[in-house]
């Protein structure tokens, strides 16, 4: 449900059938001690995750591009207003974990709405022979784009993975690479920190936050 501290040009990803796997307002956003009654306050709720319609066709022509090589997408962050960033520093430097490492209050781009975090997940096509030939789509799960046993902000640098021989991280810097070509393509651009999986708009630098 849509609250009144969601900005009124702002859209539900989910409503717009994109598959979202809310980060901070989920599970971990719990472990670390976000309550229901702050994030009421935000209006993230529900695991719903909003953003500025600017960015719409653009993501939608990513999202395109993505399932031409087999894959869909994830969006895992989206609009983050000023509050949520600034209480999850709080409670991360409470837990003694690398709150700036985790949440960038220099570049606050998650409150214009005009930034988001995506990874890719499988996707599959096919006809559905039994049903008068309907094309069926089925979105599966995350893909893995980094070690999972490493912990290290630094494996989420966009060229972490380059120069490094072993199956796994070739096939994570191939993943990355047309994850990040997607997005450049169609004008997005990478964060200060430059994560694989952090894009934004080139106007959130001087975009209202909210």
């Amino acid at each position: 449900m849509k609250t009144g501290t969601i900005p009124e040009h702002f859209v539900s990803l989910n409503q717009l059938g994109y598959n979202c796997s809310s980060c901070w307002t989920g599970d971990k956003g719990k472990e670390l001690g976000l309550t229901r009654n702050f994030l009421m306050k935000t209006g993230l709720i529900d695991g719903t995750l909003w953003i500025h319609r600017d960015v719409l066709n653009k993501l939608s022509n990513v999202r395109t591009t993505l399932q031409g090589y087999g894959f869909d997408m994830l969006v895992k962050e989206a609009y983050r207003p000023i509050i949520l960033d600034l209480e999850i520093n709080r409670l991360l430097k409470e837990a003694n974990l690398p709150a700036d490492k985790l949440i960038n209050l220099k570049d606050r781009s998650h409150s214009t709405g005009m930034a988001l975090d995506v990874v890719l997940c499988d996707f599959d096509e096919y006809v559905d022979e039994e049903n008068e030939g309907g094309v069926i789509q089925e979105i599966g799960e995350e893909v893995d784009m980094k070690d999972p046993e490493n912990h290290s902000p630094e494996i989420n640098h966009v060229d972490y993975c380059v120069g490094k021989q072993d199956a796994d991280n070739i096939n994570y810097q191939n993943l990355r690479i047309l994850l990040v070509k997607a997005f450049l393509n169609e004008g997005f651009v990478l964060g200060i920190e430059k994560d694989f999986f952090h894009f934004q708009l080139p106007q959130a630098v001087n975009a209202k936050e909210y």
